[in-house]
């Protein structure tokens, strides 16, 4: 289970800005992440687009209820 702060890279480590594919798989490869394990929430839709582009599953930020439920239906947080 993620926990905040656990695993925060800017993506500028990784000589990329989003949306560049690099700049979402450099982030995730440190903590041995896949793709298809992690979920990206942005409120830029190119930024969405950018992490699904590169095999994440991504949503877009939109409001707090959204966002809960997105995070519960990805197993990030529980009922």
């Amino acid at each position: 289970m993620w926990l905040p702060g656990d695993h925060i890279y800017p993506s500028a480590l990784f000589g990329a800005v989003k949306p560049a594919a690099q700049a979402y798989l450099g982030c995730i490869g440190k903590p041995g992440a896949t793709p298809a394990q992690t979920l990206f929430i942005d409120a830029s839709e190119t930024n969405v687009q950018g992490a699904r582009d590169a095999g994440l599953h991504a949503r877009g930020f939109t409001d707090m209820d959204t966002l809960e439920r997105d995070l519960r239906s990805f197993g990030v947080i529980g009922d």
